[in-house]
């Protein structure tokens, strides 16, 4: 999930008593975040890091005033634990796709719609309006999410906005024009896990694609942004950093202008893969930043 925060929020840390949840945590106080809450089933009344342990996120809302959820539970608990989040009604977020086809396609103008309208609707601070990278499902862009109800609408024109506003945000109600059909049931799917298109992907490089904003290193932080980099700066030794990179398949050499070059290892098509999507990141940020300007 993505944490979209401001000095309003206060945020409920599910699986708080876990590893990561426990380190995590950590890791938001020390950023500043307002951790005013965690959520373990049946170990309510501890504390992680002096924030105060429920066993419902209903007892966080009631007890902390609660409006955000951070979730750190195993995958299998992972779609409870989204559920418990949304029944207890914590604040609205409208994900916007940023990516290069919906910005050629006015996401920028959905996105400013939406923050119009919020405004004019006096819900600053409960609901809230952010760009995302790109879903990958470009040909149905632009796309708008609805967290935490989970809802995918695709094709979103400009004027769609007010339609999802009034209706989802404001009514509750699906707007179900803008739901994506599946080709072979002809029905349609309120959620990404429902489409043909997501089952059979797993995510790892791009698995925060359409879930936190490219724009704010914040979002990028609280979602484990530059762990290996804090590990091998402060618990490893060079030597181990060095066995790592020759583990991974990755081999260095120096040219004549000293600069280090690296290159994968003949047949080995994850390194392949690896250095393919790094690439690709790097060019849809240029592009991106290019297109913003």
């Amino acid at each position: 999930m993505s944490i979209l925060v401001d000095e309003k929020t206060r945020v409920v840390v599910q699986g708080i008593t876990g590893r990561e949840g426990t380190f995590h945590t950590e890791q938001m106080l020390n950023y500043g975040t307002a951790v005013a809450a965690g959520v373990t089933p049946g170990k309510g009344g501890q504390t992680v890091e002096g924030v105060p342990v429920f066993n419902t996120i209903a007892d966080a809302v009631k007890e902390e005033g609660v409006n955000a959820s951070c979730i750190f539970v195993p995958p299998a608990f992972a779609a409870d634990a989204i559920m418990e989040a949304a029944s207890a009604e914590l604040d609205v977020t409208c994900f916007i796709c940023g990516g290069t086809g919906c910005q050629a396609s006015e996401s920028a103008q959905i996105l400013a719609n939406f923050q119009d309208l919020i405004a004019g609707a006096q819900l600053d601070g409960a609901v809230e309006a952010s760009i995302t990278g790109c879903f990958g499902f470009c040909e149905k862009g632009p796309i708008v999410k609805i967290f935490p109800d989970d809802v995918f609408y695709v094709q979103v024109k400009p004027e769609g906005a007010s339609e999802i506003f009034e209706k989802h945000i404001l009514g509750n109600q699906r707007v179900t024009r803008l739901l994506y059909e599946e080709p072979v049931l002809k029905q349609r799917v309120e959620t990404q896990h429902e489409m043909s298109f997501y089952k059979p992907q797993v995510r790892i490089a791009l698995r925060n694609c359409g879930l936190i904003n490219p724009e704010k290193i914040e979002e990028y932080i609280a979602n484990g942004g530059y762990q290996a980099l804090g590990k091998a700066l402060t618990e490893m030794s060079p030597e181990a950093v060095i066995d790592v990179v020759k583990r991974s398949g990755l081999r260095g050499t120096l040219n004549k202008n000293d600069k280090i070059t690296f290159y994968v290892r003949h047949g080995d098509y994850l390194g392949r893969i690896a250095v393919l999507l790094t690439v690709i990141l790097l060019l849809y940020s240029i592009v991106f930043r290019y297109i913003k300007k």
